[in-house]
């Protein structure tokens, strides 16, 4: 028996280290700008897993 594909989420977790590094910096050069918050919406990778293929 093989293993079966995993049904996860992705968060793309490269885009949201650059967005981190990205506000991290500009907080730096700026220390008394307003906070600031952003979402990121994650896609759900349905695989076998999920027992619907």
């Amino acid at each position: 028996m093989g293993a079966t594909p995993l049904t996860s989420v992705d968060t793309k977790g490269e885009a949201l280290g650059r967005r981190a590094a990205r506000m991290l910096l500009e907080r730096i050069h700026e220390p008394g700008s307003p906070l600031r918050s952003t979402k990121q919406i994650p896609e759900l990778a349905i695989r076998q897993s999920c027992g619907c293929h």
